[in-house]
């Protein structure tokens, strides 16, 4: 129920850089969200998500369970039906934010760490990129403005 005080959890956010303890304070981060899940439901996640407990506003007691687990060994092939003939789709997937959207040093490392945890969970290392391979060329600019250096690239060259 909403007004029982769900879990909010901030997607993606394991994969940052930034100390959890360094976000204590922060509420109402862009991409937040929350887990509004049935009674006896189970919720799994990375240990370094992001998240935080939201008020019970209802006049119920919220009851729940954390429990921390782990691997005891890595993964020797898929566990699930995996077909190597999808591998171009998921690697599309794995690309996961337009590139002018981050600093191109996060971007890498977003990407990076997204195909290690693709090839951690299927087993071997399935996709091997080089850095930046998968760009195709230079750093997109972001729209908007033109920028200066942008104008004197475009503009054509004098004598």
């Amino acid at each position: 129920e909403p007004d029982m005080g769900p879990t909010v959890l901030l997607p993606g956010s394991h994969r940052r850089t930034a100390s959890p303890e360094s976000m204590v304070t922060l509420v109402n981060l862009r991409g937040q969200k929350f887990s509004i899940v049935k009674a006896g439901s189970v919720l799994l996640t990375h240990f370094d998500i992001w998240h935080a407990a939201t008020g019970n506003k209802s006049d119920r007691v919220r009851y729940m369970i954390k429990f921390p687990f782990s691997r005891t060994g890595e993964n020797a092939e898929p566990s699930w039906d995996h077909r190597s003939s999808n591998i171009a789709s998921v690697r599309q997937r794995l690309d996961g934010e337009h590139p002018s959207l981050l600093s191109r040093n996060e971007y890498e490392t977003d990407h990076t760490l997204r195909v290690r945890t693709w090839n951690n969970i299927a087993g071997s290392a399935v996709m091997q990129l080089k850095s930046g391979e998968h760009l195709g060329g230079p750093w997109p600019e972001s729209g908007g403005a033109t920028t200066a250096s942008r104008r004197r690239r475009d503009m054509p060259q004098l004598g």
